[in-house]
């Protein structure tokens, strides 16, 4: 098992930002329910890969795999903090929420928010990896 980085960092890069950024949008994001788009990270920098070359070991799309989902994982996380900090102020606001009760619930909030980017990371690398083997046997 070896990383080239010229060959698999590109894909790496793209698929973990695809998957990311689809998985902050809120409605898009339902399909993360059982980590998919972190799976289809994978699946995506696997093709990228195979678009290159077809020379490598299982070993390696999984290393892939397992990196796109951890990025994807990391913008899920920052990006989903955002916007749930955002909509969370607004629906407050809404509500007419007494400042000092609106003030503990976004800190709760973005502390949870905080605390679930490594949580989503983790996952993101283990399905990523699942992700990019899956591809790679289907296509043999």
């Amino acid at each position: 098992m070896k990383f080239d980085s010229e060959l698999m960092l590109k894909p790496m890069l793209i698929g973990g930002i695809v998957g990311g950024v689809l998985s902050a949008i809120p409605i898009i994001s339902c399909l993360n329910c059982c980590c998919l788009l972190y799976a289809g990270s994978g699946a995506i920098t696997a093709y990228l890969i195979t678009q290159k070359t077809m020379s490598l070991e299982m070993e390696d799309y999984a290393l892939a795999g397992a990196g796109s989902g951890a990025i994807a994982g990391l913008i899920n996380g920052i990006l989903g903090l955002v916007i749930g900090t955002a909509i969370n102020a607004s629906l407050m606001s809404m509500m007419g929420m007494p400042n000092d009760m609106a003030s503990q619930q976004m800190a709760g909030s973005m502390f949870g928010g905080v605390i679930g980017i490594p949580i989503a990371m983790v996952l993101g690398a283990i399905f990523g990896a699942v992700g990019a083997i899956v591809y790679i046997k289907v296509k043999e």
